[in-house]
């Protein structure tokens, strides 16, 4: 009985060791994405525990697959698990910025090209679960259109003009550090005050100083 009983405590202790260099991967990253070939300092193969986990989910216990399903991040199949990638990286933005606006170009610091993510997102929104899509939408300051999103940029930019300056007389021909042509935008909203929405029409007479002429 006693050489039957000590192969399944080794293979116990071997799971929960997985399981924990799991825990510790995802509290340091804010993710499950383990790289397939990712070795710990060690030198423990969790990238390959990882895939293994998903392989042979039939055979593992319930309680097994709820302490995998309890860590942040984590997904059953390659494509949940980039989503859930994905959405750390722009929850980390909206932590560090205020707002889901992510700028064109924008990379994490390990290199995650973070806007395309967030675009891929906007044109396969009707694709999106009901789960995605209330996620989402509840992250500051997200748009779903690219349109909408330029929009709100370009406002961004008036605020800070007024902050700065003290005032809304920008020159016809101001650019902001980063090029963006902020006097000729307020004089398009100028003269297409007709066209404009009356969300858009509310947010521009709610600055100090706004007048339309």
């Amino acid at each position: 009985m006693s050489n039957f009983i000590r192969p399944l405590h080794l293979a116990s202790f071997k799971w929960k060791e997985g399981l924990d260099y799991l825990k510790e991967y995802s509290c340091e990253r804010g993710n499950a994405n383990v790289p397939q070939r990712y070795r710990t300092e060690d030198d423990y193969r969790l990238g390959l525990w990882v895939g293994s986990q998903r392989q042979k989910k039939v055979k593992l216990s319930p309680k097994q697959i709820s302490d995998l399903e309890s860590i942040k991040g984590w997904a059953w199949n390659g494509v949940e698990e980039q989503w859930e990638n994905g959405f750390s990286y722009l929850e980390q933005f909206v932590q560090e910025m205020g707002h889901a606006r992510v700028p064109s170009g924008y990379k994490t610091t390990d290199g995650f090209q973070l806007d395309l993510w967030v675009n891929r997102q906007r044109k396969i929104y009707t694709q999106l679960s009901d789960a995605k899509k209330a996620r989402l939408e509840s992250l500051s300051g997200w748009i779903l259109s690219p349109f909408d999103y330029k929009w709100e940029q370009a406002f961004c930019y008036l605020k800070d003009f007024l902050q700065k300056n003290g005032h809304l007389k920008v020159p016809h021909r101001f650019k902001t550090t980063d090029g963006f042509s902020l006097g000729q935008w307020l004089n398009v909203q100028k003269r297409n005050k007709e066209k404009l929405t009356i969300e858009r029409l509310s947010k521009l007479e709610s600055l100090s100083g706004w007048n339309w002429m």
